[in-house]
């Protein structure tokens, strides 16, 4: 079996357009982009972005996918890793000191809550970006979209066992509810395909 490896202090940039979309004001004014790039750069004080992964051999077949640890059946799954040998299985997070900073933006200010779980959202997905960007110069080339739990047809259930592969909750503070919720909210576990080279 691969070895998980951890990484910390991961840079992540903050699209701000796609920050104004999560707030649901694409485009926006002045006045409101300024918020949010204020937001941007506390935001950056707060978090702390830490991310694990893991390279391991894979076999699709039809709509069923066999990681080794866990076989999943998921024919979107399935169509994004066809023609893949290996896969990276990730997560990052921003930490928890961003839910501490959102809940008590919840009871101070629910305007700046907005602007700031928004901020989050788009940090979060800069984050997943980042790490990505870094596997594929490990692998040499271009890798498949990253594909999450919960998307399409691919049960949010399987968040169980990249949970517990990654060993997330003792590596980068991630951890699972009862309602397969991640925890820090501002996570994301991914797979990611390795096309055609075994490396």
């Amino acid at each position: 079996m691969s070895t998980v490896i951890t990484l910390k202090d991961l840079n992540f940039n903050v699209n701000i357009s796609e920050a104004m979309c999560y707030i649901g004001a694409a485009g926006g004014n002045d006045t409101l982009q300024n918020l949010v790039q204020d937001a941007v750069n506390n935001f950056k004080k707060i978090a702390t972005p830490l991310g694990c992964y893991i390279r391991l051999p894979i076999k699709v077949t039809n709509d069923t996918v066999d990681f080794g640890f866990a076989i999943t059946k998921s024919k979107s799954l399935a169509k994004n890793l066809k023609a893949c040998n290996y896969a990276f299985i990730f997560a990052v997070t921003l930490g928890v000191g961003v839910d501490l900073a959102l809940n008590r933006s919840l009871l101070t200010s629910p305007s700046e809550a907005v602007i700031l779980d928004a901020v989050g959202s788009a940090a979060v997905e800069g984050l997943a970006n980042s790490l990505n960007d870094l596997l594929e110069n490990q692998a040499g080339q271009s890798l498949r979209p990253r594909f999450s739990p919960g998307y399409g047809d691919f049960d949010l259930s399987f968040q169980r066992q990249i949970i517990t592969l990654l060993d997330t909750h003792r590596k980068i503070g991630l951890s699972l509810t009862d309602g397969l919720m991640l925890t820090p909210t501002k996570s994301i576990t991914a797979i990611v395909g390795i096309p055609n080279q075994e490396i």
